[in-house]
């Protein structure tokens, strides 16, 4: 067997993989804001009872905070429209799921079945939204990690890019990465 389509064979498989850890990680990220302001606008609802019974005497002021907080956690999850994100991005998951296992099935077949995968992979990918290159090799650094490869085919990522993964790409900061060392 030809030893460049195996590792095109391989390729087409971390590369598929990548892909599911990295729209897990974004579904998550959205359920999780999602889930978060609809807990905090809910608390603070229930609370804006409370505190006018309190504050409508000595501070009436007080009593538009949380209506204030409701309405602006209400209006970012509206604007941004994090749980459409979510659920597209569980889309997209499943998508590179069943293509994952269409891979692991093809791994002894030709090469044609092999170029018609990697076809079905850019018809997935042409549908994505902007990626996060940084969240991106973060995924990398994982399936690297999962997959066996030697500690110095993944990247050192520092904390502070790490933090920041889920709402910044820095693009122009993943030539600065160093390998780790092993």
């Amino acid at each position: 067997m030809n030893e460049f389509l195996d590792i095109d064979r391989e390729g087409l498989l971390f590369a598929v993989r990548r892909s599911v850890r990295y729209h897990d990680h974004r579904q998550k990220f959205f359920t999780s804001v999602t889930n978060c302001a609809t807990f905090v606008a809910v608390m603070f609802g229930l609370s804006s009872a409370i505190v006018w019974k309190i504050a409508s005497v000595t501070a009436p002021w007080v009593i538009m905070i949380p209506g204030f907080l409701v309405s602006l956690l209400s209006g970012i999850v509206l604007v941004f429209r994090t749980a459409d994100k979510s659920r597209e991005h569980w889309t997209l998951r499943n998508e590179f799921i069943e293509l994952e296992k269409k891979v692991i099935c093809a791994l002894d077949e030709e090469t044609d079945k092999i170029k018609d995968l990697q076809k079905e992979r850019l018809d997935i990918e042409s549908r994505e939204p902007k990626i996060l290159r940084m969240l991106d090799v973060m995924c990398r650094n994982e399936i690297c990690l999962s997959m066996g490869y030697e500690k110095n085919q993944m990247r050192h990522i520092p904390w502070y890019f790490r933090w920041f993964s889920a709402f910044c790409s820095f693009e122009n900061n993943i030539s600065s990465l160093k390998p780790m060392s092993s």
